[in-house]
């Protein structure tokens, strides 16, 4: 059942630089190619002759404009309504992507949604191309918090990002510490564990990296098999895995003062005595589409960034106020159901028994926990 205040991971737009493997939204990937500007995804490809301007931001812009004739992307009129729909919510909102910063209009979106809920619970996940282009120090007076991934200390791991984006991750964060530690915005790294950067010594030069650049925190997550990477062949990391990078973080925590380490909710049943039913499905957290629709999950996405199934659909913001859509009877029935599988991960656990349906998500059939049942 839904608890208190209510965090909502707004995907704003899809529009992003990268084209990444493991990208659970299926971003817009834009670029310039053999002189004309592209747009790439696994739901929509589009090509035709660069823009004449060739700055970055023209380049974004059109495909802005693109991605919005497709219906695809929302118009600044839309996101306010949104925001005009949201009023009176008790909420914090994480503005994530693709990369925001992208799209200049996202200031305006971002602005308001800090007058109207309170700077403390605005928050912010860019790539470091975003906080290059996207003049990110603007954003800082209005936002509690900046996360962005930095997953690997190589740039040649192309299993889940593509070569340079770690890199420019970590550059373009490096560049606005001090204004973020200026305008007190706490800062926070992703790292999603895989079989790439599970190796010790390769979590000692993550975390090492990381407090020398004076981030203030680290979040450990799982890696999803959604969005474009619904399909992967990478193998799944078993719990003594999770349990022994999870461990050595916390460690190097206390052994160097160094970024505070915390642990995603579905990794935190790996410790059941502390945490037996972490689950934030539908009682602390829900999700929201780039084109305003409310769903149940931030990784409930598939192939294509459409939602998994369209039970997890609750209704479009730009049309409906969040206070109708929040109080609807089948989404409390399935906030009713988290109970019946405590500890294991809604989404895993559906991935794993597709057949069920909306059933899925409430069996105890996340593979992570299957010798916990």
């Amino acid at each position: 059942m839904i608890e208190g205040k209510l965090g909502i991971i707004w995907t704003l737009d899809r529009i992003c630089k990268w084209q990444c493997n493991y990208c659970c939204v299926d971003a817009f990937g834009v670029k310039i190619q053999d002189r004309n500007l592209q747009i790439t995804s696994n739901r929509f490809n589009h090509t035709e002759k660069q823009p004449k301007s060739r700055q970055s931001q023209d380049i974004f812009r059109r495909a802005k404009q693109i991605l919005q004739d497709q219906g695809l992307a929302l118009t600044l009129t839309e996101k306010m309504k949104i925001l005009d729909n949201l009023q009176g919510a008790n909420i914090e909102i994480g503005f994530s992507g693709g990369d925001p910063l992208l799209v200049q209009d996202n200031f305006q979106v971002i602005r308001r949604a800090s007058d109207l809920f309170g700077r403390s619970n605005i928050g912010l996940t860019v790539t470091g191309i975003g906080i290059k282009l996207g003049k990110v120090e603007n954003y800082l007076e209005h936002i509690a918090q900046l996360e962005f991934t930095y997953d690997s200390p190589v740039d040649d791991d192309e299993n889940h990002q593509q070569p340079g984006y770690n890199r420019t991750n970590l550059e373009g964060f490096g560049s606005i510490v001090d204004a973020c530690k200026k305008e007190q915005v706490v800062t926070q790294a992703l790292i999603p564990i895989s079989n790439t950067n599970k190796d010790p010594n390769t979590v000692d030069l993550l975390y090492s990296t990381l407090r020398q650049s004076r981030v203030d925190k680290v979040y450990l997550m799982r890696t999803f098999p959604v969005g474009r990477g619904s399909h992967s062949q990478t193998d799944i990391l078993q719990a003594d895995d999770y349990r022994r990078v999870i461990q050595q973080y916390k460690q190097l925590q206390i052994q160097t003062s160094g970024p505070e380490v915390n642990v995603m909710c579905a990794l935190r049943a790996l410790y059941p005595d502390t945490d037996p039913d972490p689950c934030t499905f539908l009682r602390s957290t829900i999700d929201l589409t780039s084109t305003g629709d409310l769903i149940a999950d931030a990784f409930a996405y598939g192939p294509t960034g459409e939602p998994l199934l369209p039970e997890l659909v609750f209704g479009n913001l730009r049309k409906d106020k969040f206070a109708d859509l929040i109080s609807q009877d089948r989404l409390h029935r399935l906030a009713d159901r988290i109970g019946e599988n405590p500890g294991h991960c809604k989404v895993f656990a559906y991935l794993s028994n597709r057949s069920a349906g909306i059933d899925g998500f409430f069996t105890r059939t996340d593979p992570l926990y299957m010798d916990q049942s």
